[in-house]
């Protein structure tokens, strides 16, 4: 692996548990919008997944396999971490977006029926 490669991973790496803790910081604290427990755990365990692909990737760098099988199992097994890692965040994706729309839904709902209250009865008057 190239100096530069191991150093940007290194930073991905990093950028991703600053993440993961701000996530959770904003979660405690209860200034995240969207996000209830079960996307918490969704968001932590793709995130840590990452993280831990990253890892993998330099142990498997660093490692001496005995046979070329046993490297062609791990860098496919990393490969389909990798894959299921992606598909977590398609998934927590199609989350937001649901979160998104069920939040806009209740903001139109609470217009219409402020409007409603506001425009009161007409008593016949019209």
């Amino acid at each position: 692996m190239s100096y530069a490669a191991g150093v940007f991973l290194a930073v991905v790496a990093v950028c991703v548990a600053v993440m993961i803790t701000v996530q959770v910081y904003e979660f405690l604290r209860g200034r995240s919008l969207l996000l209830g427990p079960r996307h918490l755990a969704l968001r932590l365990g793709t995130g840590l997944g990452l993280v831990l692909i990253i890892c993998c990737i330099y142990a498997g760098v660093l490692l001496t396999f005995p046979t070329p099988l046993a490297e062609m199992v791990y860098w496919g097994g990393l490969l389909v971490a990798a894959g299921v890692v992606a598909g977590l965040a398609v998934f927590d994706l199609r989350m937001v977006e649901q979160a998104k729309h069920q939040k806009k839904a209740e903001l139109y709902r609470q217009l219409a029926e402020t409007e409603a209250r506001l425009r009161g009865p007409r008593d016949g008057k019209e």
